[in-house]
């Protein structure tokens, strides 16, 4: 993925500046003798697998991943990973990379990082194979546990996902406006339509409960046709649960979604309705990032996204 350049990188990440990193903090999490940790780091492989919007994803041997902040505010939101992901982790049904070591700034390197378990698979937007009925029933059961853990009065807040549907118009507009100057072909007044009639539907009335805040499907690793792990819990915080449900026109056929909302347990139709619009929302974002440097993939998911959330 090549992010946009309107969140470009502040900090040039790279394997040399991760080395210098374990080898000033030595993390135990490495497991390495200390006698032996300068000769075995110098051996451990280091390697770039992926760069999004907010951290730069390195691997560190065979068992760890390196989550590094490239530009400042995504450090603000990896502290607030770093500080909830450990309570939600041991509650969850599905696995989740808590961090094993919290690096610390340096005099080179200005913000906190992380070490996290490497779990192996396929992100959900990168699968060819999956068992439709189970990833539905999966993703289900995760969010209605993940939704009814008890909210701290001290849970992040996240000022661009916890807020009403409808203050999302405006950048909605924008990014239908590049969509359409990019000569991608939507039914436009079919999506405004849809969108009012989602954007109307009646506020959350509280009480806030936990959300990850940015599950999409490439943030949905699968194995073996399933789920294995839910990943990047960087805007994890206390909102509307419709947001997290919008995952389920982005990760499954309208056909599973009865059994989607089955395992999560009571949904209300109006809030069912507002994870409709935020799928829409979701939809032309992932479109939109496709089309300008994050690739094919991302792209064909946001069709898919809108295919299923504009019907009916």
């Amino acid at each position: 993925m090549q992010p946009p350049p309107e969140v470009a990188a502040e900090r040039t990440i790279d394997a040399a500046l991760v080395r210098r990193l374990l080898a000033a903090q030595r993390p135990a999490a490495l497991e390495l003798s200390q006698a032996s940790y300068e000769s075995e780091l110098a051996a451990l492989e280091i390697r770039r697998v992926a760069e999004g919007w907010d951290n730069v994803l390195l691997r560190v041997g065979a068992r760890w991943l390196a989550r590094v902040p490239r530009r400042a505010v995504a450090a603000e939101l990896l502290r607030g990973e770093l500080r909830c992901l450990p309570a939600l982790a041991p509650s969850l049904p599905l696995p989740v990379p808590a961090a094993a070591y919290v690096g610390r700034p340096e005099d080179f390197f200005p913000w906190p990082w992380a070490l996290v378990p490497w779990i192996e698979g396929t992100p959900l937007g990168h699968a060819l194979e999956l068992d439709h009925e189970r990833v539905a029933t999966q993703l289900g059961r995760f969010l209605g546990a993940l939704h009814r853990l008890p909210l701290p009065a001290d849970a992040p807040s996240n000022a661009m996902r916890g807020v009403p549907l409808r203050t999302r118009a405006p950048l909605l507009e924008e990014r239908l406006a590049r969509l359409r100057a990019l000569g991608e072909p939507l039914d436009e007044a079919r999506l405004r339509a849809r969108w009012r009639e989602f954007a109307s539907q009646p506020e959350w009335p509280g009480p806030k409960v936990w959300c990850h805040g940015d599950l999409h499907p490439f943030n949905l690793l699968t194995r073996g046709g399933q789920l294995a792990a839910v990943l990047d819990w960087g805007d994890v915080h206390g909102g509307d649960p419709a947001l997290d449900l919008a995952s389920a026109w982005m990760a499954s056929p309208r056909a599973r979604h009865s059994s989607l909302r089955a395992a999560y347990g009571a949904i209300d139709d109006t809030t069912w309705l507002r994870g409709q619009g935020w799928a829409v929302y979701y939809g032309v974002t992932l479109l939109d990032a496709g089309l300008r440097g994050a690739g094919p993939p991302y792209a064909s998911v946001g069709r898919r996204t809108l295919a299923r959330a504009l019907a009916g």
